[in-house]
This record gives structure tokens, C-alpha cells and sequence, in this order.
């Protein structure tokens, strides 16, 4: 990339970057600006950097993609024993309505 590239490329982030700014002051702007590159900049870097300081400890990621599969997994399967017993407590309680009908029903059918 030459010089003139560079100066064009420069001089269109800037404009982007004034649009975007839109009526925020310039100084609170770059604050912000700043705040989420460094932001970036741990997100790209903190894998390396975790590898770095636990060494053979870091976990993998197909390790953590099937601890990830197996929790969800286990979730899944609470959902439906969930599911289960709520129907099962209501089906309880129609039979129990049934076995004991309450007295405003005997009396509705008494007359």
C-alpha cells in the first residue's frame, strides 16, 4: 500500500469515524473508542494468554465442547423429567377429584 492509499484510507476512517462520533464530544468519543479496542484486544489475546499461564491445565476446546454437549444434555433431560412430573401431578389430581368429589358437585347432582 502506498503513501496516497494510506492518506485516502486515513482520511475515510476519520469521516466514518466523525459519522459515527454523530453530536458526542470528540473526547468522549476516543474514551470510548479506546476502551472497547483494549476491550478487543484481551478478548483476541486471552487464549494465548491463558495457555501461557496454565500451561498443560488449559482445557481444550474439543474438551470443552463436549463438557458443554454433556451439561446440555443434562438440561435437557431435567426440562422433561420436569415436564413429566407436572403432568403426572395433574393427572394425580383429576384422579383425586374423581376418588373424592367435592360437595359442591354432590349437590349439584342431587338436584
Amino acid at each position: 500500500m502506498n503513501d496516497t492509499n494510506k492518506k485516502q484510507l486515513g482520511n475515510i476512517l476519520w469521516a466514518i469515524a466523525d459519522q459515527l462520533r454523530g453530536a458526542m464530544n470528540a473526547d468522549d468519543f476516543r474514551d470510548y473508542m479506546l476502551s472497547f479496542l483494549f476491550l478487543r484486544y484481551l478478548s483476541d489475546n486471552y487464549e494465548t494468554a491463558a495457555k501461557k499461564e496454565l500451561g498443560p491445565d488449559y482445557s481444550k476446546l474439543p474438551e470443552q465442547q463436549r463438557i458443554a454437549a454433556c451439561l446440555t444434555t443434562l438440561d435437557d433431560l431435567i426440562t422433561a423429567q420436569s415436564a413429566k412430573l407436572s403432568d403426572l401431578k395433574t393427572h394425580q389430581k383429576g384422579l383425586m377429584q374423581q376418588l373424592f368429589p367435592s360437595e359442591n358437585l354432590e349437590e349439584g347432582s342431587e338436584k
